[in-house]
């Protein structure tokens, strides 16, 4: 699992009493949002997914099995070992794995 940056959360800093009496500026706090990022391996691809649910993400278990599906836009991700229960995930992107190059440079040789 990786955090990565996405997004900046504002706080204006105002209170009531401040905007009533006009004594507050217009300070704001800003900070950097840090998400969850998981690589999810299959034989023939590398996917990175977040969780959807990003105010109550579960800490998913490094390197154990899991199970996954695609339903239209949304990752359905489900690891046994944690509570079997599938969750939502973004895939953010997608790269194909080259298992075994001298493999795939005999089989174009051979087209």
């Amino acid at each position: 699992m990786d955090a990565v940056p996405c997004g900046i959360d504002e706080n204006s800093g105002k209170s009531f009493a401040g905007e009533i009496l006009g004594t507050d500026g217009a300070h704001k706090k800003q900070r950097e949002m840090l998400c969850q990022e998981y690589v999810l391996k299959t034989d023939r691809v590398m996917y990175r997914i977040r969780p959807r649910d990003e105010k109550h993400p579960v800490l998913l278990p490094v390197g154990e099995r899991a199970e996954f599906r695609i339903k239209k836009d949304k990752l359905l991700l489900a690891v046994p070992e944690l509570d079997g229960k599938e969750r939502e995930y973004s895939v953010t992107s997608m790269q194909m794995i080259n298992a075994d190059p001298a493999h795939n440079v005999s089989e174009r040789a051979a087209k």
